[in-house]
């Protein structure tokens, strides 16, 4: 699926994969507004969400119900995280493994993380450019 010139796809349960192009010249004012749409549907869902749930199973972040055995047990509310790769126009050495790697480990800091982001630039060659990801970061919280 196609929205505004990202590609939404489903992996499968409740993870979805997202590709966003950030190389129509505009820079890193495009991959900032790309995460900040990101941050924008993450804060959207959160509040919906918590309209499901009363005042005291917001306050406590569970609510009870049964499981699959048919037990009675507390779960979490639902939430929403992403784990964000920027992968920079050209060639990479990144294999898609190292990648999916990388994307599972983003997933449970997002999981963990107040904002329920986490977020890695590649940035040129493969290098982790600190100093950009803490601006990135930061445009996004």
């Amino acid at each position: 699926m196609h929205i505004d010139g990202a590609f939404v796809g489903h992996i499968g349960g409740d993870d979805f994969f997202c590709a966003a192009g950030c190389s129509d010249g505009g820079g890193d004012d495009c991959c900032i507004n790309v995460l900040a749409r990101i941050k924008q549907i993450t804060d959207t869902f959160t509040g919906t969400a918590a309209s499901f749930y009363n005042e005291e199973e917001v306050e406590n972040g569970l609510y009870s119900a049964k499981d699959r055995t048919g037990q009675t047990r507390d779960f979490p509310l639902l939430t929403v995280s992403s784990a964000i790769i920027r992968i920079p126009a050209g060639e990479r050495t990144t294999t898609s493994d190292e990648l999916s790697n990388i994307l599972a480990i983003l997933k449970k800091e997002a999981k963990a993380s107040p904002e329920k982001t986490a977020y890695l630039d590649l940035g040129t060659d493969g290098a982790v450019d600190t100093k950009l990801n803490k601006e990135y970061i930061q445009a996004i919280n």
